[in-house]
């Protein structure tokens, strides 16, 4: 999976991913010169990132915010949240 992020708000946003660590290939259109392997990635405003994981593990996976009200509204999960559903390893 190819994963890129654009930060177009004006809060840092944690973005971690459940079930999977990603590399993390590039920063603001720039190739990293060697990848960085994480599970959270501090997203500050303005700031591009290129992710990619191997999604070999079946299952329903979140990858969210990891500031509360960022993802939650009330009572639901609403935000900045999204979910990698893995049928097939």
């Amino acid at each position: 999976m190819l994963v890129h992020l654009i930060n177009i708000g004006d809060m840092n946003h944690p973005m971690h991913l459940h079930g999977f660590h990603f590399q993390v290939l590039a920063q603001d259109g720039s190739p990293l010169p060697a990848p960085q392997t994480m599970d959270t990635i501090d997203t500050a405003p303005g700031t591009t990132y290129d992710l990619s994981f191997t999604a070999d593990q079946a299952g329903k996976w979140l990858f969210h915010c990891h500031i509360l009200p960022h993802v939650t509204s009330g009572t639901d999960m609403s935000g900045m949240i999204t979910l990698f559903d893995v049928t097939k390893p």
